[in-house]
């Protein structure tokens, strides 16, 4: 009888220990071999929450502390509370605190203890694992163990149960990444806590050994990041300061006489250029006057003399839904519509006329041959540029060339494909065979596909 009741005993501790719930029994049978750890120099960081009787709370976290200490051969970290579920709902502070203690693994428990009767306690809970080189939970298994109060009953059975998790889930640490600043600037930059990524980088950058034949490759590539990631700080600047933009006019005539600059203003006012201006944007729109020299800009077609530049915030969504209906090809080439700024290049044109009428012989030589420009220009300073000019029929004339200029980039132009559509259309054909750098920022800027 004693065997029957032996065998059916071992079969039925088999059949739990398959279970994702681990429950200690007291059969009296040996536990079954457990697979080797295979330790390796790690920083692990350890957050407990133990809930329950506290006359046991402190023995159990005491109980589980050292035996991952055990198995890894290393000293845990304490981390403060951990409130987040997942890695993913991790706050940013924490994972950045983590980060400068390079924590290369991060060890949750969270369960609760308790007495289940005369010398006889329980445990239920559960571990989790995130390794914050990843940013990846590695494994989150539960746990529920009872024994009695004595040195083979709860106590054994706690620590076996939690060395089998760590054995079965954790065993070869070293197939996972370690912790280091440059990586943790990377998640950072991932999950676009820019100014985090930012200081990351900067310490990596500080720490870098000099000594190493490395040293000069790691600095750059460091610089390189530092370099995105001070764009996106100030992209996120912008974009803050642009939400709460409205039109406005800002008028910078640089080097001409006052007496002159009111006359310009006043001519303005006599067109509906701002009425057309408001068609196309509702973000300030600057005006500057200035006075170039062949060569002094040359990303622009200059000359010597005075010319008018007509700055409009370019808003890609907005110019999107103006020309939605309008082709993208046109005869094999790419077409790139500046209909929408036909009306406000026509009321420039009239500004022009208005302010010429003004001048006096001697004025007319000096700004009779003034020439205006339009610059589509983002929020973050990237911009596309083209002349306005009258036909002989006088409206005013397609523009042969478009200059765009992109941060990090060198300026480019892009000549049209065919001047007399673009005249007759308003629409730039652009050769798809064109420098690709130069297609590439181009078709970018408008969001062309």
């Amino acid at each position: 009888m004693m065997k029957i009741s032996r065998t059916i005993c071992i079969i039925f501790l088999a059949l739990v220990m398959t279970a994702s719930a681990v429950t200690q029994l007291s059969c009296g049978s040996s536990k079954a071999a457990l697979p080797p750890i295979q330790a390796e120099a790690r920083n692990i960081g350890l957050f407990m929450e133990i809930d329950g009787d506290s006359r046991l709370q402190k023995p159990v976290i005491i109980l589980m502390k050292k035996t991952i200490e055990n198995l890894y051969y290393t000293e845990t970290i304490i981390v403060p509370t951990i409130r987040a579920r997942s890695i993913e709902e991790l706050d940013a502070q924490i994972f950045f605190r983590l980060s400068e203690l390079m924590v290369d693994d991060l060890i949750i428990i969270r369960g609760k203890v308790r007495s289940l009767g005369p010398g006889l306690t329980g445990f239920v809970g559960n571990i989790q694992l995130w390794n914050i080189a990843m940013g990846k939970e590695i494994f989150n298994k539960s746990v529920k163990v009872k024994g009695v109060n004595d040195s083979e009953g709860f106590p054994s059975a706690l620590r076996y149960y939690t060395h089998r998790i760590f054995a079965y889930n954790f065993a070869e640490p070293g197939l996972f990444p370690r912790v280091s600043l440059e990586k943790s600037g990377d998640l950072f930059f991932k999950r676009k806590e820019f100014p985090l990524a930012q200081e990351m980088y900067h310490k990596a950058f500080e720490k870098t050994d000099t000594n190493s034949r490395f040293a000069m490759r790691d600095k750059l590539r460091l610089k390189e990041k530092l370099s995105l990631t001070e764009k996106e700080i100030r992209r996120r600047g912008i974009k803050m300061e642009e939400s709460t933009s409205i039109y406005e006019e800002k008028f910078n005539y640089y080097s001409i006489s006052t007496q002159v600059a009111n006359r310009f203003t006043r001519a303005y006012k006599d067109t509906g250029l701002r009425t057309e201006l408001k068609q196309v944007t509702n973000k300030p729109v600057k005006f500057f006057i200035q006075y170039s020299d062949v060569g002094k800009r040359a990303e622009y077609p200059t000359y010597v003399g005075y010319s008018m530049h007509v700055v409009i915030r370019f808003e890609q969504m907005l110019y999107s839904k103006r020309v939605e209906k309008e082709p993208r090809l046109k005869d094999g080439y790419l077409v790139l519509s500046l209909n929408p700024f036909a009306k406000v290049m026509f009321q420039m044109l009239a500004w022009r006329d208005s302010f010429m009428s003004t001048l006096s012989e001697d004025e007319a030589e000096t700004y009779g041959n003034m020439k205006m420009y339009i610059h589509l220009n983002t929020a973050v300073g990237d911009e596309v540029a083209f002349k306005v000019t009258r036909s002989a029929s006088g409206m005013p004339d397609a523009p042969s060339e478009l200059v765009i200029s992109i941060q990090e980039y060198d300026n480019h132009k892009i000549t049209t494909a065919s001047f007399s559509e673009t005249h007759a259309s308003g629409y730039f054909l652009i050769n798809p065979d064109s420098v690709p750098t130069a297609l590439k920022l181009m078709m970018d800027f408008f969001g062309l596909e």
